[in-house]
């Protein structure tokens, strides 16, 4: 199988690197604003927690805080 490379592939690779960055960054900000809670049910949720896009990145969603929140492993 023949591997991608060249100059497109770099630069898809180093978005994606970015993309991850960011999106971890967001993570860490969304923890500090909503705690332990679960932003459906109210429970505790530890370390089960599950960052949820409200509107999914595949239909544009974008990785902010208003778009990010903690759901329980339940919901």
């Amino acid at each position: 199988m023949k591997r991608w490379t060249g100059p497109t592939a770099k630069m898809r690779a180093a978005r994606a690197r970015e993309r991850l960055g960011i999106y971890k960054r967001m993570c860490v900000q969304v923890d500090k604003r909503d705690g332990d809670v679960c932003r459906a049910c109210g429970e505790w949720v530890g370390d089960a927690r599950h960052h949820h896009h409200i509107i999914f990145r595949s239909q544009r969603g974008t990785d902010t805080l208003d778009n990010l929140l903690v759901l329980c492993a339940r919901c």
